[in-house]
């Protein structure tokens, strides 16, 4: 399993991330591990999410593997909501073949 790290910094209006959108790759099996030197979440929609857990932080950051029944589109991204202290920011991510 290989990962696509995603670094969260803070400026003075936003939480801002260094990818976005996000790729993972299904068939290399592929995740995110989101990485930030201050206590952060990250949140999908637990409806609408591409990975098995929906809700993510500094004590559990990586994402695992994208759902079974996810099907890799590169036109079709999944909102997700990342917040540190009181700043947050609403990025997307998805899953390629």
């Amino acid at each position: 399993m290989s990962t696509q790290p995603i670094v969260i910094t803070i400026d003075p209006n936003t939480a801002k991330v260094n990818i976005e959108p996000f790729w993972i790759q299904k068939h290399l099996d592929q995740c995110v591990v989101w990485k930030c030197d201050k206590p952060f979440t990250v949140e999908f929609n637990p409806t609408d999410c591409p990975f098995y857990e929906w809700q993510f932080s500094q004590d559990a950051p990586c994402s695992g593997l994208a759902r079974r029944n996810v099907v890799a589109n590169e036109h079709r991204t999944y909102k997700y909501t990342v917040r540190v202290q009181d700043q947050v920011n609403d990025p997307g991510g998805g899953v390629r073949k």
